[in-house]
């Protein structure tokens, strides 16, 4: 897995390059288009980030990135909240206990975001708010971000659009790469998991599609994965023993086909 994580990381540190604006009320941090999909992180101001301020934004987004099979907008409170969720474990390949020290110092006490994810004339608002609460609202159409297959409910934690490596020339359907982190209602076998994974295939009308699929949302030694998800009521997080024995499953592209293991 080792040289699948590089190439992950890679692509993702490509594909968050950007020119970073000064933060101002409602400023946006960072934005970018990758084929048919588009991503923004943003920073609010904390008087500003109440769920009807949201639902309004989200009006406003869904006229102007109309013509996007897909996109996602973040929102933030704090500049270096932002930055963290961004960069933070994109520095090296870390462990348990690299991933424990980012917890301590970062993890425990989570600041409020929001997230605005929509496919097609689907769209869903999840939010921690200032008090901690997290919710999940359907804007429009159905839930996208919670997929039923084969008797298992696979639920889309997060969700990035990454350039192809620089040598592939991009064409139509190949013109991206997909990559989803997702928490399953039960520990999935390799051929539901496959199942899965061509099921956002043709979704996203992408070949080139990864699934990083567990029963939990702690991804804690992925580098792309933010520290803690957010979007979870604060729990304790799993000790080094529980981690150690807990199952992983990756599904990779591997033309014609995709290979989970």
């Amino acid at each position: 897995m080792g040289s699948n994580a590089r190439f992950i990381f890679l692509l993702i540190a490509i594909a968050i390059q950007g020119k970073a604006s000064p933060v101002t009320r409602n400023s946006i941090l960072w934005e970018g288009r990758v084929g048919p999909f588009y991503s923004r992180v943003t920073v609010w101001t904390v008087p500003e980030f109440t769920e009807p301020n949201l639902r309004a934004f989200y009006q406003r987004l869904a006229q102007k990135l109309k013509g996007n099979r897909a996109w996602k907008v973040e929102v933030f409170v704090d500049r270096n909240d932002a930055y963290r969720e961004l960069y933070g474990k994109l520095v090296t390949e870390g462990d348990y206990d690299w991933w424990l020290k980012l917890y301590n110092k970062f993890g425990r006490k989570l600041l409020p975001k929001a997230e605005i994810l929509s496919y097609r004339s689907n769209a869903v608002l999840r939010l921690r708010d200032r008090a901690g609460t997290c919710s999940e609202v359907v804007l429009s159409g159905d839930n996208f971000l919670r997929v039923h297959a084969d008797n298992i409910e696979f639920e889309i934690l997060e969700v990035y659009y990454h350039p192809l490596p620089p040598q592939s020339k991009p064409r139509h359907g190949d013109e991206a790469m997909v990559s989803l982190y997702v928490r399953a209602s039960s520990f999935p076998k390799a051929d539901q998991a496959r199942a899965f994974a061509l099921l956002m295939r043709k979704r996203f009308q992408q070949k080139q599609i990864i699934a990083t699929i567990r029963t939990d949302s702690y991804f804690l030694t992925d580098n792309a994965f933010p520290i803690m998800y957010r979007f979870d009521a604060t729990a304790a997080p799993p000790s080094p023993e529980q981690y150690k024995q807990s199952k992983i499953m990756y599904c990779f592209c591997d033309e014609p086909a995709i290979r989970c293991q």
